[in-house]
């Protein structure tokens, strides 16, 4: 982890001098290239912990980087209300320069987000509580896949099969109607069991997009996810109704599956 530090350092060493086309080129190419080396390491320490959540070696390593980007994405925060704090049409001769071509797309999506984007401060404080705001997602997640247990389920010969998160979808292909059966009820008595701590770190979840949302400027929450990945809020309404009126598909597949 350590050896993020300098190129963070550099990347930071920008603050107050985002200008010029040139100066924010080698920001982004300094920037992105620090992306794509924090994404190496976060994916490796996750896919080590996806292996076995209950090893508190894995568990150490994806908490570590974890707290390195947030730490990093808080040093790094003053980037874009500084970019927005220039005229617009500057902005926009920024994106015509032939040396900003690669991040053009950038630069357009930073100025539809101008009315969501704080000041620096508070863009940095934002980022530094990216670790508290995600701590309802962990907590399910280590609940889901290293404490909770969900017995044996018996096939129609009388074999015990394990359940488990990740074995679950294979138990329900099984050609054995009595495993599916005995499987299905196993793996959902367990969620049931714990359906007080899920529904609180649900309730939390929400509660913490609904703050974020607010801060930015949005209408909702579910208009700060959608606008995150420029998709209109009607493709959601359409893809609910039409999903909606159409169910009575879905339980004549359910009842052939039976």
């Amino acid at each position: 982890l350590a050896a993020i530090d300098q190129p963070a350092a550099y990347c930071a060493s920008f603050e107050g001098k985002l200008d010029s086309a040139l100066a924010v080129r080698e920001f982004y190419d300094a920037f992105f290239a620090l992306g794509r080396r924090i994404n190496n390491l976060f994916t490796y320490a996750q896919l080590r912990n996806s292996e076995d959540t209950r090893n508190p070696e894995a568990q150490s390593m994806y908490m570590r980087i974890y707290g390195k980007y947030v730490a990093i994405s808080g040093m790094l925060a003053f980037a874009d209300p500084e970019i927005l704090k220039l005229d617009e049409d500057k902005i926009r001769d920024m994106m015509n320069d032939d040396i900003m071509k690669d991040y053009a797309f950038i630069l357009e999506n930073l100025l539809n987000k101008k009315a969501h984007t704080l000041s620096e401060k508070e863009e940095g404080m934002l980022a530094a509580m990216g670790e508290v705001l995600g701590g309802p997602g962990e907590i399910s997640s280590a609940l889901m896949d290293a404490d909770m247990t969900f017995g044996s389920a018996e096939d129609a010969g009388g074999s015990q099969h394990e359940v488990t998160n990740a074995g679950y979808i294979l138990l329900q292909s099984s050609n054995d109607r009595v495993l599916r059966k005995n499987s299905f009820e196993k793996y959902y008595r367990g969620y049931s069991s714990h359906i007080n701590t899920f529904a609180q770190t649900y309730a939390t979840a929400v509660k913490a997009a609904c703050a974020e949302a607010a801060l930015r400027n949005y209408k909702s929450s579910r208009a700060m996810a959608m606008a995150e990945e420029h998709i209109p809020e009607e493709v959601y309404d359409n893809l609910v109704s039409s999903v909606s009126a159409h169910m009575d598909l879905m339980y004549r597949y359910l009842a052939l599956r039976k």
